[in-house]
């Protein structure tokens, strides 16, 4: 990914995506790729048992108060996104 972004003078500092850099090179077969290793994982994740933390920490149910400022980003904002459509449905 890191000669795609030079290629495409994105510095290091820029908060891009590499499913967005590779849709600006408009390459399918990689970023189909990477979309389904994602779903595979998600899949593992979400087939585990309910107390385990590192399910409890992809579906973003972690207890606590978080500090004030921007709301962070989900792994399942991001996997919406990439797929638009619902994470539960997908």
């Amino acid at each position: 990914m890191w000669c795609w972004r030079r290629t495409l003078r994105i510095p290091w500092t820029a908060h891009r995506t590499n499913v967005s850099i590779l849709r600006q090179l408009k390459i399918t077969r990689r970023l189909s790729t990477c979309l389904k290793r994602i779903l595979e994982y998600f899949g593992h994740i979400a087939r585990r048992d309910g107390d385990n933390l590192e399910k409890i920490v992809v579906t973003g149910k972690v207890e606590g108060k978080r500090p004030r400022g921007r709301s962070p980003i989900r792994w399942s904002d991001q996997l919406r996104t990439a797929l638009d459509t619902k994470v539960h449905t997908a």
